[in-house]
């Protein structure tokens, strides 16, 4: 369901069910290389990981909660109950996570607050802290950010939010419809000025700041 690698030097993967998450510091050394994790890491499986280091993933389980992932030989789990079942993850740094409220909602619970955008600059902590930073009715489907200068986020509307200061104690996030007949399903962001977004029609679209 989701595949995040700082590096050639470690990776992370998952599925939802049968709820397997796993691990390689040697992603290249075949099946053998690949760490089993199961009592020391998401119960529920996953859905989307983000790993800025290789101490730290942001995890997203099969449940739509997040949850922080310490990979080693002292792997450990803690996850953080979130009114809304997320679908996607970016983490940039073990200090800032943005997460996202995606397409069809199934993991929401009857009454919850819907889609959007919810983010933690404490996520690696014991009791991070995580709110949400924006909501969207449309429902958010993928998030990229980078560094602390850019996120972005797409939804199924051709709809994109974006802040320039994510990390901020009032991070400001604004919208705009870029194609009302788009449904975006992916977006990367490789520099501090520029994303790619990717939607179910085909098509892909660069977009600049400035």
């Amino acid at each position: 369901m989701g595949v995040s690698c700082v590096s050639a030097r470690f990776c992370m993967t998952g599925d939802e069910n049968p709820g397997d998450v796993l691990t390689a510091t040697d992603p290249f050394g075949g099946f053998a290389a690949w760490l089993h994790h199961g009592s020391d890491g998401p119960g529920d499986g996953l859905i989307d990981a983000s790993c800025p280091t290789v101490a730290f993933c942001g995890v997203i389980d099969s449940t739509g909660q997040i949850g922080a992932f310490t990979p080693g030989g002292s792997a450990h789990y803690v996850s953080t109950a979130i009114p809304v079942g997320l679908d996607a993850i970016s983490c940039p740094s073990s200090g800032l996570c943005v997460a996202v409220a995606g397409g069809v909602n199934f993991n929401s619970p009857a009454g919850g607050p819907g889609g959007g955008i919810w983010s933690s600059t404490n996520p690696a902590t014991a009791h991070p802290r995580w709110r949400r930073v924006l909501p969207d009715a449309d429902d958010e489907l993928a998030v990229s950010c980078h560094a602390r200068a850019l996120c972005l986020a797409v939804d199924v509307d051709g709809r994109v939010a974006v802040s320039l200061r994510p990390a901020a104690a009032h991070p400001h996030w604004s919208a705009a419809v870029i194609d009302p007949e788009a449904v975006f399903t992916g977006v990367s962001c490789p520099t501090s000025r520029v994303c790619f977004a990717v939607d179910s029609h085909g098509y892909l679209r660069i977009m600049r700041r400035g």
